[in-house]
């Protein structure tokens, strides 16, 4: 497709021992907005972190290809690595206590962000970037410290920091996980926004199915290392083909003053080599025998256009 940005083919990724996800296949389009939702140890952190494919984030890819712009940057050596990183894939981490230097301003980090690009430092682009992204009185935050700021701020301008590069796809780490409801949503719309504007791929990892509902193109949902459905947004939030999909959807509170109906047990810590269905000692189906999940491997069916998924119930 001529407006493909990535594609993932067969990827399994570890971090030395054991793969943390396996067989994952899926391609984006130019402009979307992506986002990857499953419970904690899925394996959504360790996807972003092999597309990025820098050393520093210690991910060893065993299998498969990462096809970005037509070119397999699995094969890329260090130096080409450094040179996309940032440039050309820009990520944002969930913990950014250790994205920004408290003590120097965000304008020397700026500096270096852009000279380590050989790109100039311009104040002016800096207020540009401000502005589109809705960051307020840009003098005064470029010429401020980290300490100095709210976390809610400083995710904000780290994302600004990341966009002043010009990545023509963005990856997103639970961006919005340690930030109240209202800068939540700031964030949100900022991130909509340089789509907007910039016409930028997005990559996003959350545990908040409201997220996606709000601002994705497609979702895509992880278990035990395996990504199990794949989609347009309202087919997979409405219409989950998946019953781990429809568990992660039954257990958000509501407002009807009922509990959740939450989902027993945890995801195995070996799922990704397993050659059956991980879900299926915790499956609503497999236990009433209406599933044939460990006789299959773990395969991406088509359940209608544009909507994927792996359980093999029974019809």
């Amino acid at each position: 497709m001529a407006d493909e940005i990535l594609r993932v083919e067969d990827l399994s990724v570890s971090y030395g021992k054991g793969n943390m996800i396996s067989g994952v296949n899926f391609t984006v389009t130019k402009g979307e907005i992506v986002c990857f939702l499953g419970e904690s140890g899925c394996g959504k952190s360790t996807l972003l972190k092999a597309i990025m494919n820098i050393p520093e984030l210690e991910t060893v890819i065993t299998k498969g290809k990462i096809i970005f712009e037509g070119k397999d940057i699995t094969s890329y050596s260090d130096k080409e690595i450094r040179s996309m990183a940032g440039k050309n894939i820009g990520m944002v981490l969930q913990h950014l206590g250790g994205a920004f230097n408290p003590l120097r301003t965000f304008e020397a980090q700026f500096k270096e962000a852009l000279y380590s690009h050989d790109m100039e430092y311009d104040f002016e682009k800096v207020k540009e970037t401000f502005a589109q992204l809705n960051l307020p009185d840009a003098e005064r935050i470029i010429k401020s410290r980290p300490y100095e700021m709210s976390g809610g701020m400083i995710q904000r301008i780290a994302i600004a920091m990341t966009m002043i590069l010009g990545p023509e796809l963005l990856l997103c780490d639970e961006p919005t996980s340690a930030l109240d409801v209202t800068t939540q949503k700031m964030a949100m719309e900022q991130l909509m926004n340089i789509r907007e504007l910039l016409n930028t791929t997005i990559l996003l990892v959350t545990h908040n199915p409201g997220i996606p509902s709000m601002m994705a193109d497609k979702v895509g949902v992880m278990y035990a290392g395996h990504l199990v459905e794949y989609g347009k947004t309202h087919q997979v939030l409405h219409s989950p083909a998946h019953p781990y999909t429809k568990a992660l959807i039954g257990a958000i509170p509501t407002f009807d003053f009922k509990l959740p109906k939450g989902l027993e047990g945890q995801p195995p810590l070996n799922g990704a080599d397993m050659e059956k269905c991980a879900f299926s000692e915790r499956c609503p189906i497999c236990k009433e025998g209406h599933c044939i999940c460990g006789n299959n491997p773990y395969t991406l069916k088509e359940v209608c256009k544009d909507h994927c998924a792996t359980c093999f119930k029974r019809d």
